[in-house]
């Protein structure tokens, strides 16, 4: 079974600006994809963006406030991720409001690994403790204390993982 833990670490966990949402994508990408060189983050931006041209918004606005983009690219060895805060929830798509946004980064061979890590993050979102530790953490990130709202949401994982 997949383990969060193994994909999400406080590195990967930033406070996000009052931003348009392309502008969010592409510091959502950036901050994944970090260590790679700009052409490698430019394609897996190119590949977020035609999909969101090509489906239903609804399809990335996972409710309770978060939001998921993601990308499949073999410029890639491993899975990536990284999780953004706004400061408070924003109308960015149809549905809910969006406070949080996923993004997931992989290479093609790992979809099987992918489809477990999606399916591990929903049951989590599930949890109402999940979208007040987000939203903590966002105040937390607001009022400069950026390392315990990485914290907030760290331990939120621990917690789901040990069950």
């Amino acid at each position: 079974m997949v383990n969060l833990l193994d994909y999400f670490q406080p590195s990967s966990i930033l406070p996000l600006e009052d931003s348009s949402y392309p502008e969010l994508m592409e510091t959502m990408v950036d901050h994944c994809l970090s260590g790679h060189e700009s052409s490698v983050r430019q394609h897996a931006l190119q590949e977020i963006r035609s999909k969101s041209r090509t489906r239903s918004p609804q399809d990335i606005n996972l409710g309770r406030g978060f939001a998921l983009i993601h990308a499949k690219t073999d410029q890639v060895d491993q899975i990536h991720t990284a999780v953004g805060i706004l400061p408070k929830p924003k109308k960015l798509l149809k549905g809910e409001r969006i406070q949080n946004i996923l993004c997931i980064i992989l290479p093609s061979s790992e979809s099987r690994t992918y489809l477990s890590l999606l399916a591990r993050l929903g049951r989590m979102l599930r949890h109402k403790e999940a979208s007040m530790a987000f939203a903590s953490a966002g105040k937390l990130f607001s009022s400069g204390r950026g390392d315990e709202a990485k914290q907030a949401v760290m331990e939120l994982l621990k917690q789901f993982e040990q069950g």
